[in-house]
């Protein structure tokens, strides 16, 4: 990829040129849909007649980059008291279903209009080096998603954003069973595609999607959004503002 020139920024062009494998995660940083998830969490618990609502601060702290079921424990043993060896392991199963459901049938009215900017540009330019024998060198590039994957092929599915033949590898939290920040789905990338983690680069937007990669043994350049921006990204090797043609290193 010597003739990487996609940003402005050469600095920029000049980190990821020697890759042979890009990486993304999926929610926060295709799309910008924190919101929408916690609108489902709240209106979830709305359903089931909780008097529970996260603030926007609570969900930035808690709950950003973690599976549903994991927060959602969190938040009803400290709500109730009850503990996950209790009753309410079925109650956050049925709410997780629930919130999924809710955020399922949201987003795919959204999708469209919460692309991050510039994303859908810098996955072209990766796609035409991809397959330009010229440029691409044997480039690939995937997705590493702790969504399952009903969740993620609405985003990325023909009913969606239709960007599924932008990657070689594709794997969601169906695919795996420890989610980040375990390294296990990048691991499992790097295995699949039998490219060394060292010859990768994985886009992330939080802490708990950083620290999965470090371990895994990639570099990491970190796209945070406004609910990740003050999240501790200190183990990211770059941090970008976003994947427009003119982002700047912050």
């Amino acid at each position: 990829m010597d003739n990487f020139k996609y940003f402005k920024n050469k600095d920029i062009n000049s980190y990821l040129k020697n890759a042979s494998l890009f990486v993304f995660d999926l929610n926060g940083l295709i799309v910008d849909d924190e919101e929408v998830q916690l609108q489902a969490v709240n209106r979830t618990f709305e359903i089931k007649g909780l008097n529970i609502k996260l603030t926007e601060d609570y969900w930035i702290n808690q709950c950003v980059g973690k599976r549903a079921n994991v927060y959602l424990k969190k938040v009803i043993e400290e709500s109730t008291g009850l503990t996950y060896k209790d009753s309410s392991q079925d109650l956050v199963s049925e709410l997780a279903e629930i919130k999924n459901r809710i955020y399922g049938e949201s987003i795919k009215e959204k999708v469209r209009n919460i692309v991050r900017p510039g994303t859908l540009e810098f996955l072209n330019y990766l796609n035409y080096f991809r397959k330009d024998s010229s440029g691409g060198s044997g480039l690939k590039i995937a997705l590493a998603t702790s969504a399952l994957k009903d969740e993620a092929d609405i985003i990325i599915g023909d009913k969606g954003l239709n960007i599924k033949d932008y990657f070689d590898l594709i794997l969601t939290g169906s695919d795996i069973i420890n989610p980040k920040p375990d390294p296990e789905i990048y691991l499992k990338i790097a295995e699949l595609l039998n490219i060394s983690p060292d010859r990768g680069v994985v886009f992330e937007d939080s802490s708990y999607g950083v620290d999965s990669a470090k371990k895994a043994g990639y570099r990491v350049v970190a796209v945070p959004n406004r609910f990740t921006a003050n999240q501790d990204l200190k183990q990211a090797d770059l941090i970008i503002n976003s994947f427009s043609r003119d982002a700047r290193i912050i």
